[in-house]
Formats: C-alpha cells, structure tokens, sequence
C-alpha cells in the first residue's frame, strides 16, 4: 500500500478571468498533519473545496488510495473518507451531541422497516466515540449548553462517526484560548497515531511548528514549496508566502509620544471588569494582552460606549467624558475595530466604497445628499494608502480578503479623521502579510499623533508593535510594562495567568 493517501496533480481552477489554483501538485502521506499556508487569496480555500467536491476542477486529477477519483459534489468526497470541519460550526444547538454527531445517519430499529430511531444505540454510539477521543461530554447533552472548544470537539467526533480517511480543518484555533488549543493538537496527534491523515489549516506559524509534520506553502494560486516542518523557518515561510524577504516577527520602530489623548479612571464596568486605569498618548501604540475570556469584551465596549459604565470617569483630551452610546465615540474621533468584523464592523451586502465613507457622511454629502466626487476622492485616497486590494472601490466588501476587510475598517476610521482607535483582535484571521501591512499602517497613523490602543490574545503581536503593555487578567488590568528588550513573552505571561510577577521591565507595578 502506497504511504501517500491523498495526491493532487495539476489542479486548475479560474473564475472569470482569474485563475485561482495553476496546476497545483499535493501530496498527503497516511497517518500524518500537514501544514497548508498562504496569504488570503493564496488558493488554500479553493483547493480544499476541490478536494472536498464544493468546485469541480478545471483541469488536474485527484487520487485516493493510488486509484483516481471522480469528486464532482461533496457526497463524492464523503463516500471516499474525506471529511472537513470549517472554521464556522455546523452544528445544531437545540439538538444533542448524539443527534448532531450521526445526522442523516441515525441508527434504527423495527425490523425490515427500520422506521424508529434507536436512541439508545445512538447514544452508546456517540459516547464510545467521545470516551475515545478522551472528552468529558455526554452524549445527550444539548449542543446549545457547550462551549466553543467543546462544540468543536463535537465537530470532531461527528466527523469520525463513519471513520474518515482524511481530516480537513480549516482555521480551527480562531476561537480558542491557549489552553483549548493545546488540547486540540493532543487530539489531533491521537488521530494521526490512529492513521487518519489531516490537513491543517492556519495563519498561526507557530501552530504550523508545533503541530506538523509537512508544510506545504500556496501563493497566488501557484506551489512555492513543500517542506519539513523540522527544516522549516518563520522567516523563510513569510517570504514564501508573500514572496519578499520579511520577517515573521515583526519589529516595531521607534516612536514618540504625546500627550494623554484617553485616558480611564477606577473605572468599573460590571462585576467582572471593575478598576480600569489605563492611559494612551498620541503616538503610541498601546496593548491589552490576556488570556481569552479575562473581560477584554466588555471592556472595549466600554472604551466606545457601548455598555455604561457602572462606575469611574473617562477623560479624552484631558476633558472628563460621558460617552452614551458609540455615536458619541464617533463625535469625540473615537474609531473601533470589533473582534468580529463580520458580524460587528463590515456592512456586507454593501460595496468597498460604502464601507470606508459610511463614517464620514459629514464630510462627503451636503443637505442630507451624498456627493459621489468627494465620496470617490476620500475612499480612492485611502484605499490607495492603506493598499487595499481591490479590482475597485465598487466591488462588494464580502468578496475580499481578510486582510483587506479588516484594512477597510481601518480606512473607515481613519478617513473620519479619528485620533483615537481601538482595534479588538486586529489581526484575527489575517495572512501574514495583510498582519505586517496593519501594523506599518498603524505606525504611520501614530507617527502623524494618532493613539492606537491594542487588545490582543497573540503574545508576538503585543511585543512587535507595542509602546506599552498592560495585562489583563480575572477583569483587571494587573501588570504594565514599558516594551523593551528587557521584556519578554515569559514575563508577560506569567502576570496573565497570576504567576509571581517578574520586576524586570515592569512599570506599573500590581494596577488598580
């Protein structure tokens, strides 16, 4: 039997005029994790859609097992063992882990007939499956009452209900914490121990080092490269991927800051976030780090207004602040970039242009009227300064990169002539080079006495681009640290997870 399990040759897929996959050469070997990496655009999507039978290929062949296969539609790609867990879950809430695990599937008894549903031999089923993969979750248990790692850890064992060959998981660790992930990958290697071969899927290359056995990089539909992990590098993968030389870790330059352009006193927001002190200077950069679920969230919603708080006072510009919903936010040249672009930023049945004008209606229209000159002018001015990648400013926000979705809410505020911005996971499911392009941006912006305030889950992004840290933890800001040679991702984590804490950078001491 062939040691390789899943061979691409030649795959070619075009939509339009633009050709998405050129002849694309793959390879996945039985029984092991293979990195696949590219910035957005790259071709990643389409050729798991390929595989998975969501496109039919152009051109190309497809081999399982050393014979061809024909995978024209989805249920072409089941029948042959491939299965494909997305990063958005396809689980139904109101049903039980069991019922969601065998879904169109659903063991039955009454003889020949086979019209009632056997529930006990479904349970025992989906439990046998649980109990293999080590979970701690019950078979009849609501999917609704799970966590995100548990939902996805159901996804999982629904995927191994028929024994699949092939796992395809794309972006799994969005949504989970440190922790979460962890447990992840220790699952993930006791399938590959059990034979099943999978294609991993991420913009984090760290995971790609800790995880893989084989990476493969995609750029602009074509291969650059396959690799072992072990001989593999971060700088090297990054210009792979974005095809100049730049570092995976990025550094941040030197700047110089102003003054106080927000600032929170003994501010309290619910019983969970409760004596913020924080300062940001025009100029500066500033970061947020902690764990996931520390009251980041409802934090940020209280910087902009959107919840009130329950106590404490807010000064922007030196001048005490109420803010009563996000409107005033805006008025005060407050801009905010949401965790979730999709479902809190983008306006998504709306073009580009819509996008980065909608928060500068005073700017562009007269008497209530848009007028599409100054409109065009603005949105072709930043779209020229942030790079964003379009075929023009007509084209639907929904059809573009993450990257350069998340460059359009930059744009948005920025255009608005914002002086404070606070960005919520800023780089959340963007390429490594749409990541570098953000960060350059954000320094110019701050060199021109903008003030930019970061909250991150990602310790290489709070030490490339930051001023100033603080540290998050149990809704508190618990440690600040002046960024600098001297701090490291040791030192920070330790506050964030309630360790002694290290004095060796450290400016602020225990806050609040």
């Amino acid at each position: 039997m062939s040691d390789i399990i899943l061979q691409t040759k030649g795959i070619c897929k075009s939509f339009g005029g633009t050709q998405a996959l050129k002849g694309i050469d793959f390879q996945l070997r039985r029984g092991e994790i293979h990195g696949l990496i590219g910035e957005n655009g790259a071709g990643k999507s389409t050729l798991i859609k390929i595989i998975s039978g969501s496109y039919v290929r152009d051109e190309g062949e497809i081999w399982i097992d050393g014979k061809p296969a024909d995978i024209r539609e989805p249920k072409d790609s089941l029948a042959l063992g491939i299965r494909v867990i997305s990063q958005e879950f396809n689980l139904m809430g109101d049903m039980s882990v069991a019922e969601n695990m065998c879904a169109g599937d659903y063991p039955c008894k009454g003889g020949a007939l086979r019209w009632v549903i056997d529930r006990k031999r479904m349970n025992e089923e989906a439990q046998r499956i649980l109990n293999d993969l080590g979970e701690q979750i019950r078979a009849e248990t609501l999917v609704k009452k799970l966590s995100v790692a548990q939902q996805q850890t159901v996804e999982i064992a629904k995927a191994l209900w028929e024994e699949p060959k092939i796992l395809i998981m794309d972006e799994p660790t969005a949504a989970l914490n440190d922790q979460e992930t962890k447990h992840l990958f220790d699952l993930l290697r006791r399938l590959k121990a059990r034979g099943v071969s999978v294609i991993f899927i991420t913009h984090r290359l760290q995971e790609q080092f800790e995880l893989t056995d084989r990476i493969t990089v995609l750029r602009d539909g074509s291969l650059i490269g396959v690799l072992e992990t072990k001989e593999a590098t971060a700088d090297g993968l990054a210009t792979m991927m974005v095809g100049k030389n730049i570092s995976a870790n990025y550094q941040k330059r030197q700047s110089s800051a102003g003054d106080v352009i927000y600032e929170t006193r003994d501010l309290w927001v619910n019983d969970q976030v409760r004596q913020i002190n924080l300062q940001v200077r025009r100029g500066e950069i500033v970061s947020i780090f902690g764990l996931l679920g520390q009251g980041q969230d409802a934090l940020s919603r209280a910087l902009i207004g959107d919840i009130r708080p329950r106590s404490g006072e807010i000064y922007i510009r030196g001048e005490k602040t109420i803010l009563r919903s996000p409107r005033d936010a805006v008025r005060h040249k407050i801009g905010f970039v949401s965790e979730d672009r999709k479902k809190a930023g983008l306006l998504l049945l709306q073009t580009l242009k819509r996008n980065i004008s909608v928060a500068s209606m005073n700017k562009i229209s007269r008497k209530g009227i848009i007028r599409s000159g100054a409109e065009n002018e603005l949105v072709n001015t930043w779209i020229e300064k942030l790079r964003i990648k379009c075929s023009s400013s007509s084209q639907p926000v929904a059809s573009l990169s993450g990257g350069n979705q998340q460059k359009a809410l930059i744009a948005r505020w920025l255009a608005n002539d914002s002086e404070f911005i606070i960005l919520n996971l800023p780089t959340r499911g963007v390429d490594i080079g749409a990541k570098y392009d953000i960060y350059q941006i954000l320094e110019d912006f701050c060199a021109a006495g903008v003030g930019v305030l970061i909250i991150s889950l990602e310790l290489p992004e709070v030490l490339g681009v930051s001023d100033r840290i603080y540290v998050m933890r149990d809704g508190r800001l618990v440690a600040e640290y002046q960024n600098s040679p001297d701090v490291d991702s040791d030192m920070i984590m330790a506050s964030a997870v309630g360790e002694i804490q290290p004095e060796k950078g450290q400016t602020g001491g225990e806050h609040g």
